[in-house]
């Protein structure tokens, strides 16, 4: 009554709510597992949550995406432009 209304957390870094978090641990863990795809040094908190917002905090849907990101930087020499 006549207070406001909370905010959702916005899913950026120091704006995460509890089920945020956590997908963001699932999602590293995930890539810890998996002999094949690593973090590369680049791929911090603020990099991972980026996807993670757009996948509306979907770690399964948001690995795909990253993966295929990646996949495009090597298919297209992103690495080797410099």
């Amino acid at each position: 009554m006549g207070g406001k209304a909370q905010a959702e957390p916005s899913g950026y870094l120091g704006d995460m709510n509890d089920f945020q978090e956590e997908q963001l641990v699932h999602l590293k863990n995930m890539y810890e597992k998996d002999e094949d795809h690593h973090l590369n040094p680049w791929m911090d908190d603020m990099f991972l949550l980026r996807f993670l917002r757009f996948k509306k905090f979907n770690p399964e849907e948001t690995w795909k995406m990253i993966n295929g990101f990646l996949e495009w930087r090597e298919a297209e020499g992103i690495d080797t432009i410099l």
